[in-house]
């Protein structure tokens, strides 16, 4: 059976004060810890700026963030979603500019080399 990651326990994922800080709090997995606010985190004992930066960062290693970190709301991220193929064809056709140029100055160079042989 394939674990989803969000089910997993948080023991052993962080340093010992953030595991203390999430244990007083009773919290026992990632959904556990995403369905949490950093308000509701501030409130255990001993919960501070660099715990909160902690599991902001051990998170986002996993596409995940706290209640209140998502920055965009559910129709946001399906507008997001539904432009991904023209901002893919944008970078697709910049990408062969890019590759026109290096191209171009590739051939430049070696006439230059050639030249100075001469």
């Amino acid at each position: 059976m394939i674990e989803i990651f969000e089910d997993r326990p948080i023991e052993n994922e962080f340093s010992v004060r953030t595991t203390n800080c999430l244990n007083s709090l009773n919290i026992k997995t990632f959904s556990e810890l995403t369905e949490r606010t950093s308000t509701s985190l501030k409130a255990a004992r001993g919960f501070g700026k660099k715990v909160l930066q902690e599991i902001r960062n051990r998170l986002a290693e996993h596409g995940l963030s706290l209640k209140d970190d998502c920055v965009l709301t559910k129709e946001e991220h399906v507008k997001f979603i539904s432009n991904i193929p023209e901002i893919c064809s944008k970078w697709r056709d910049e990408l062969l500019q890019i590759r026109t140029q290096i191209k171009l100055l590739e051939d430049h160079l070696l006439h230059i080399q050639f030249m100075k042989r001469k």
